[in-house]
């Protein structure tokens, strides 16, 4: 008899593989990467874009209230004010908290 240890043939790996294995874990790894990146845009805070700022231009002055801030002016305003009797008002509102 031969001797068998001298005769042993190197082989290639583990044996072949077959396709339909591979393209399971193929197909398995893209359906994973899929899914992670579906979920990694999910947790992700939506970014807004930043508003654009319209050209920068300078404050404009107020007009002149000069004429309309006078003592005289303002009192003016108040009489012209129409309040009528506030606490008349009052009273219906607080007659009508009572009923609730």
């Amino acid at each position: 008899m031969e001797n068998t240890e001298n005769n042993i043939t190197p082989s290639a790996g583990p044996g072949p593989v077959k396709k339909g294995y591979l393209l399971a874990i193929l197909a398995g790894a893209v359906v994973v990467l899929i899914v992670a990146f579906l979920w990694l845009q999910k947790t992700q805070a939506p970014t807004t874009p930043a508003p654009s700022l319209p050209s920068q231009t300078p404050p404009t002055a107020p007009p002149s209230t000069a004429k309309t801030d006078t003592t005289s002016a303002i009192n003016s305003d108040l009489q012209a004010l129409d309040v009528n009797d506030l606490d008349k008002e009052f009273k219906a509102v607080d007659a009508d908290i009572s009923n609730l």
